[in-house]
């Protein structure tokens, strides 16, 4: 080997041409190998091999050994190399040792775990350090859980972190929890992690067992919808609360990742875990409630009592479904106080994987069956909008000993819903077999809900169902378009036929024409002189009446013949089907596609125009024109219709017709809102949101009001419309609006104002173009004031007034700290200086022009992220606090700036807190110090507009008062920015960093916005008949519902029987009462029976105002060559023509 690969072989390598095919072909014919193995990091050499192989020629009956590969680029090669031996072992070679491929070197092998790296002496180094997160990462102190996953390795003591990523694979259970056939991750199972958390926490800490188990404020902020192709993976955290203790509550966090959407806090409360043997046992538990207590399940009137299995039909019907295992409940009863559910516990580990699910404290199947119960409005009728929880004010869980809870255990649930209020709602659970089972083991206090509107589909493009005729001009006239071969292929014969004697001038002008463009001179016939049907035939039609309106039998047989017979035929007509003057004449068009659909033959139309300005010599020359390019051209791409046109020949063409069918695309509600006039003549609308959150996907739909106002209702016309970030939050959660605008419409009773009026008000609702609220909400508007300022007044300065001067009682001298919010802008910090009170504002340093503006007016600032916050306002108030605090949980402010601010309060101090948007994090009013005598207070204006409207009235009565007074509004000049309409997005956007300058929306009648399409208005004659011809048939009984809900009122139905049978007895039942409907016997065909049908139809109805034709004969014929006269006469009585000529009477 040493000798074969010395310095001269790799010399000749490189210099000497590889000889590979000829060694190749040597090696085949000496070794006659079976099979060739390329030994090498890729198959380089298969292409040469194949190509080689397959010019060597082997000797007959000699097999072509077979090519395998040992390596592949982009494979495994442990995978390619096993193949490999696969192949070889198939093709019968012994040589393989798959022991050696598939052990080591022992018969049994013992697998060996390296505890640790040990280090020597010597070495002076540690070859092995493992990390805190490697240690949590293989050491995890608990189990996984199905729902709660495992710690993560990047937990800590202080902020537990429990990580799993949600498979539907994992959790097959989850597919069947729907809502508007979107998978939703259930409220329960939020609570249930929780509970699993709470109890490992507690473990980790070394303390007791707990059993019980308190939630508080628990926000579910986002939903959670998973999809079927990918995991979500969700984070749960748990950080104490900075009053500390044992039995101090931790606030927990749940967050979800998807790719889409990034990172998304889902859920968000407070959690208390405590031994069960230290908290009392009594009824009602936490609950302080006179009817907590459980009440029978076999109330008197048994017939309320409803199925478990009908309650999740109807659920269903309403768009909401539940996995197997979450259907426990077995009877759910109505009675006075709300719901009574009885439930047993199904088994849910037959919908999880090998039939295996993970020890739960309390499944959320259990907690489910309690949100079932209170949803039992919908269960119980199928009908509503479906929702989810989105609040649990206070959850207590006692798991008891003695509570049963694996599969088949009975309970009982019971809600009470006395108080009327989401926040009053009472669910208890109770054990129906324990020891105790008049004690509630689960409770829910406060249970909110959140309205799922269906998704918005995506809005697909109009189809293609309606088409229209477009003419367009013919191509351009060739000078040579005759094919002189065809021509004499059929005896070279051209014959002109006239059906009257009117058309002599221009057939004769026509037959000369002819004779010069063929050289050939037409033979003039009338049709039933034609000896033969041989040759090419133009047929002038264009008399008043035409030929196939009054065919006789023998002219009938006469068509037949020179349709099928004739080699090319050209029809004329005039004004047939571009400019139908003539009907009758466009059957003709009909029959000659029929007849080229079933004979094809070449068989053109021509239809001149009846109000031509060309002589007959410009018509015969569009008659030749037209019979060269479709009959003489002997072109099987020729046109077959031609209608003149100013003078020149044009061509239909069948399109889609874009602008109808845009219309029956809007008009069935499937398209997407477009944009139009923000203001519209009978409309009232409302903006909505396709996305929350998502500025873009706003629009404005109808707002359905009822038509009659009640005696004390006012609707005004908004004209200008303060912004919040109420409405920065993009949801459709109505809200407190200010606005200012014109009396539209008063009710019977109200007195104070009128119609045109210039008002402000203060309303719960979205932007609107109209509003109905109380008189008491409304005050009117000074001349001097302009309608935005007026804007400004009823929330700004109404809320301001309110908080301070109705609820805080502010006095003057005291020193009162204003969280400075961009909605209410400077109004409280005027109206506390006016009382003359010792303002301070509260602002951070992103409000920089803010702080500026307040120290103009020697207002003194301060940021409550400043570490020295607190300091600073003892320093300004000599030790003593500030005596009124009014704070607001709008953005930015966070719930740790809002605690440092009340810390701030003085002993007797109020604190009053203005209710900021739904995702705002809300303090507790747990943080004051209460001894010290310091109270709390929550402003809500919408719910004050709603519930208190004389409260609302004296309020706006003040503040107007006080805007107008030397030291209102007079003194100060409000700060805003007036949009339009159009740039409503850009204001919503921007809204979260207007720290001081308030937006007043203004809209214009120019504004263009997106609005959905109107719905249908028409309005039919109600005191005219309406005649429908055919009206017995399907087609007209489907007409007569629709035209009823539209107002007509008076219906002739007109058919050949008189009208039978049980669906027309029904359409007259379904009627009764709204319309009259009359049936008459006559055929329209006949001209005699429809005029004695009009001369008495005003005697007993009232006057015809519109006929409808709704008539259609189905007939089956034979082509046409052996069409019968017969036949033919009764299909052209059921043509529209004649009852058109009929109906003229």
């Amino acid at each position: 080997m040493a000798e074969e690969l010395g310095p001269q072989y790799w010399v000749d390598n490189l210099t000497q041409p590889v000889r590979f095919a000829t060694a190749l072909k040597a090696l085949c014919r000496d070794a006659q190998p079976d099979i060739l193995i390329e030994v090498g990091p890729h198959a380089a050499l298969k292409g040469p091999i194949m190509q080689s192989l397959k010019d060597l020629k082997l000797p007959p009956n000699t097999k072509r050994p077979a090519y395998l590969p040992t390596l592949v680029r982009g494979r495994d090669a442990t995978e390619t190399c096993l193949e490999l031996a696969g192949q070889l072992f198939m093709n019968g070679y012994d040589g393989l040792n798959f022991f050696s491929m598939n052990h080591e070197r022992q018969e049994v092998e013992q697998p060996e775990t390296i505890p640790v790296l040990y280090s020597y002496p010597w070495s002076r180094q540690r070859c092995w350090y493992e990390s805190r997160i490697a240690q949590q990462h293989r050491n995890k102190p608990f189990p996984r859980h199905d729902l709660l996953g495992t710690m993560a390795d990047w937990s800590a003591d202080l902020q537990p972190t429990w990580r799993n990523i949600i498979r539907l694979d994992d959790l097959p259970w989850l597919r069947d929890s729907r809502i508007h056939e979107r998978i939703v991750f259930p409220a329960s199972a939020y609570i249930s992690m929780v509970i699993e958390a709470a109890s490992q926490r507690v473990k980790l800490l070394g303390l007791p067992d707990v059993g019980v188990f308190d939630l508080y404020d628990v926000q579910i902020k986002e939903q959670i919808f998973l999809e079927e192709s990918e995991g979500t993976e969700i984070l749960l955290t748990f950080r104490p609360c900075p009053e500390g203790g044992l039995d101090a509550r931790d606030e927990f966090q749940i967050i979800s990742y998807e790719p889409k959407r990034g990172w998304t806090e889902n859920c968000h409360g407070y959690a208390q875990a405590r031994p069960l043997k230290a908290t009392a046992r009594t009824t009602g538990t936490f609950i302080s409630h006179s009817t907590s207590r459980r009440r029978p399940t076999n109330p008197p009137n048994d017939e309320k009592r409803l199925a478990g299995a009908h309650y999740y039909f109807n659920m269903g019907s309403t768009g909401v479904a539940y996995p197997r295992g979450f259907m426990n409940l077995q009877h759910v009863i109505p009675d006075e106080t709300g719901a009574i559910g009885t439930a047993r516990i199904q088994d849910t580990r037959l919908d999880m994987p090998m039939g295996h699910e993970t020890p739960y404290k309390l499944h959320p199947s259990i907690i489910h069956s309690m949100i079932q119960v209170a949803d039992s409005d919908m269960g119980l009728t199928g009908t509503g909008t479906p929702r989810l929880p989105r609040a649990f004010h206070r959850v207590r869980i006692q798991l008891d000993e003695g509570w049963r809870r694996d599969s088949g255990s009975r309970y009982t649930v019971q809600t009470n819903t006395a108080a009327g209020r989401p926040e009053s709602l009472l669910v208890e659970l109770f054990d129906a077999t324990g020891p105790d089972p008049e004690t509630s083991l689960v409770s829910i206090l406060g249970l909110e809900h959140t309205a799922v509107e269906p998704p918005q589909a995506e809005s697909a493009d109009p189809e293609d169902l309606c088409y229209k005729t477009v003419w367009e001009p013919a191509a351009e006239r060739q000078l040579n378009g005759v094919d002189k071969g065809h021509i004499q292929s059929h005896d070279s014969r051209v014959v002109v036929i006239s059906t009257c004697t009117s058309a002599d001038a221009l057939v004769s002008k026509l037959s000369t024409m002819l004779q010069g463009s063929t050289g050939i001179k037409p033979t003039t016939s009338q049709l039933l002189d034609v000896p033969e049907y041989s040759g090419f035939f133009i047929l002038v039609d264009t008399a008043e009446k035409s030929l196939l309106s009054s065919v006789t039998e023998r002219e009938w047989q006469a068509v037949q013949k020179l349709v099928a017979g004739a080699a090319g035929l050209l029809w004329v007509t005039c004004g047939a089907s571009k400019h139908p003057i003539n009907p009758d004449a466009n059957m003709i068009l009909g029959l000659l596609r029929t007849a080229r659909s079933e004979l094809a033959c070449t068989a053109a139309t021509l239809d001149l125009d009846p109000d031509s300005q060309l002589g007959e010599d410009g018509r015969a020359e569009l008659i030749e024109d037209a019979f060269r390019r479709s009959v003489l051209s002997n072109n099987p791409q020729a046109e077959m219709e031609f209608a003149e046109q100013d003078g020149a020949l044009q061509v239909p063409r069948l399109a889609v017709d874009e602008e109808l069918n845009l219309r029956l695309h809007r008009e069935i509600g499937s398209s997407e809102p477009y944009l139009q006039p923000y203001r519209q003549p009978g409309r009232q609308l409302q903006i909505k949101y396709g996305r929350k959150g998502k500025p873009e996907s706003l629009y404005f739909d109808d707002l359905a009001v009822p038509e009659a106002l009640g005696e004390y209702e006012i609707e005004i016309v908004v004209l200008a419309s303060q912004i919040t970030s109420h409405d920065a939050a993009i949801t459709s959660k109505t809200h407190a609006l200010g606005c200012s605008g014109s009396v539209a419409r008063i009710g019977s009773k109200v007195t104070n104002f009128s119609v045109h009026d210039k008002v402000c008000a203060l309303a719960e609702g979205l932007f609107s173009t109209h509003i109905r609220l109380p008189e008491s909400n409304l005050i009117r508007v000074p001349q001097t004031m302009s309608l935005e300022e007026a804007a400004l007044i009823p929330l700004s300065y109404g809320t301001a007034w309110y908080s301070l001067v109705n609820v805080a009682h502010l006095r003057q001298g005291e020193k009162v700290l204003i969280q400075l919010d961009g909605d209410y802008g400077l109004a409280p910090v005027y109206l506390a200086q006016s009382r003359g009170a010792k303002v301070f504002v509260a602002a951070t340093e992103t409000c920089a022009k803010a702080t500026a503006t307040l120290r103009s007016i020697r207002v003194p600032v301060f940021d409550p992220s400043s570490f020295y916050f607190a300091e600073k306002i003892q320093s300004a108030t000599n030790g003593h606090g500030m005596d009124v605090i009014l704070t607001t949980s709008s953005p930015p402010w966070s719930a740790q700036d809002q605690e440092r601010v009340w810390a701030t309060v003085a002993p007797c101090g109020r604190v009053v807190q203005i209710k900021g948007p739904p995702d705002s994090k809300r303090s507790r009013a747990d943080k004051l110090d209460f001894r010290d005598n310091a109270s709390y207070a929550a402003v809500d204006m919408a719910k004050l507009a709603s519930t208190q409207p004389h409260l609302v009235r004296a309020v706006l009565t003040d503040v107007m008062q006080w805007c107008w007074s030397v030291q209102g509004l007079n003194a100060y000049q409000p700060r805003y920015r007036s949009i339009s309409m159009v740039k409503l997005q850009d204001a919503l956007l921007s809204i979260k960093e207007q720290c001081l300058r308030q937006v007043v929306l203004v809209p214009t009648d120019d504004d263009q916005v997106k609005v959905t399409h109107p719905s249908s208005n028409c309005k039919l004659n109600s005191e005219g008949t309406h005649v429908i011809v055919g009206g017995t048939g399907g087609l007209g009984r489907s007409m007569v519902r629709w035209m009823v809900n539209r107002g007509a009122k008076h219906f002739l139905l007109v058919s050949r029987s008189g009208g039978h049978g049980e669906k027309l007895q029904q359409l007259l039942d379904e009627v009764q009462g709204k319309a009259q409907v009359h049936i008459r016997k006559c055929d329209i065909a006949d001209s005699k029976q429809v005029q004695l049908l009009v001369d008495n139809c005003p005697k007993t109805l009232p006057p015809i105002c519109g006929v409808i034709n709704a008539v259609m004969a189905l007939h089956v014929s034979s082509p046409i060559p052996y069409d019968s006269p017969a036949t033919w006469k009764q299909v052209s009585n059921d043509q529209p023509r004649n009852r058109t000529i009929s109906l003229r009477t």
